[in-house]
């Protein structure tokens, strides 16, 4: 903000259940509760160099709330977890750094103060920190990496024996693209759970990749299986076997979404800094020893993905991700021909 709020009250409640009797009173408590920050000022007359309060106004309008809610709607739109985007409060002078939910965006205009545009905007703290310190580099906590792996692996081990078997239970014009499809999720799997056990702790920008793409075909399969249930009519004992099949799909997209935190990296900008005129003779940075060549070229790693998929498979993957069975029915065919788009259109690396 170019000017810091004018108010900002930060609040921790417990979670306490009170209960009076005749020789006092006793309570039950369950821990720290959801806490709020509420901050209020102005975006100034003038705003900064170049800018005015108004249009200061807008732009935090934008970011705070208009932006979180758009991202948000997009992730869904896509397929994705919303919680992916994160509005961040942070204040130095209180020491707060907390992933924040905008509750209200309130605009106050007053007659005393008629050239101010004044507004209060009450937060909910989503988390305490960036990455919640009860999970480690990889997982939920000690030994969750582990039991991650472990429950990847027993689903991993029934997709195995169910791509194996699969004519006994799907439609004969589906054999070919169903046991193509899950022989590469079962290699996309694999691969993920081996780029995590060589991470040792520490999730690679490879295993990254892995782990996205694997959970991404898993919730393909899951949609893709649940979708054949809906529009085939077969025994019971035959849909039984279809449901076994989506349901260990959808533990893995489960397993990748909520067990394995995949930190994010980013680049080291220090030596940037030292790239002006005159900063090297006012007692400021050194001159940037980027000066001589394309800046970004030098501090951006060369990385290639390990998984390489077609334009045709990622539109498929995209569709079937998104797909619902009850509110976008499809067809034997239209399922079949997506399948044998994606297991024809990615390869490893």
């Amino acid at each position: 903000m170019v000017i810091r709020p004018e108010d900002l009250t930060r609040i921790e409640p417990s979670r306490l259940s009170v209960t009076q009797t005749l020789g006092g009173a006793w309570a039950d408590g369950f821990g720290p509760g959801i806490s709020t920050i509420s901050i209020s000022g102005h975006t100034g007359w003038r705003g900064g160099l170049g800018a005015d309060g108004a249009a200061s106004f807008a732009k935090l309008r934008d970011i705070v709330f208009v932006e979180w809610h758009r991202l948000r709607e997009q992730a869904k739109e896509v397929g994705q977890d919303p919680d992916v985007v994160k509005l961040i409060f942070s204040d130095a002078l209180d020491n707060i750094v907390n992933v924040v939910a905008p509750g209200q965006m309130v605009l106050k205009r007053n007659r005393n103060r008629p050239l101010l545009m004044m507004y209060q905007i009450p937060l909910t703290v989503l988390a305490d920190r960036l990455d919640d310190e009860t999970r480690d580099a990889i997982g939920l906590g000690a030994g969750a990496d582990d039991l991650g792996l472990d429950s990847l692996a027993d689903s991993l081990a029934r997709l195995e024996e169910y791509a194996a078997s699969v004519r006994d239970f799907i439609d004969a014009n589906l054999i070919g693209p169903v046991t193509e499809f899950m022989n590469l999720a079962n290699t996309a799997i694999a691969r993920a759970m081996d780029a995590i056990s060589t991470s040792k702790g520490i999730i690679s920008a490879q295993a990254n990749q892995f782990i996205a793409f694997a959970s991404d075909i898993a919730a393909v399969g899951r949609n893709a299986f649940n979708m054949y249930n809906a529009v085939v009519n077969m025994p019971d004992y035959l849909r039984f076997q279809v449901s076994r099949v989506s349901s260990a799909f959808s533990n893995v997209f489960c397993v990748f979404q909520n067990v394995f935190r995949r930190t994010r990296l980013y680049p080291d900008y220090s030596d940037v800094y030292g790239a002006s005129n005159c900063s090297s003779t006012s007692g400021g940075s050194p001159l940037s020893p980027l000066r001589f060549g394309n800046t970004f070229d030098q501090i951006t790693s060369d990385f290639s993905s390990p998984v390489s998929v077609s334009a045709e498979a990622s539109a498929d993957i995209i569709w079937l991700k998104k797909s619902d069975p009850v509110l976008f029915p499809s067809t034997v065919s239209d399922i079949g021909s997506r399948l044998r788009s994606i297991g024809s259109g990615v390869s490893f690396t």
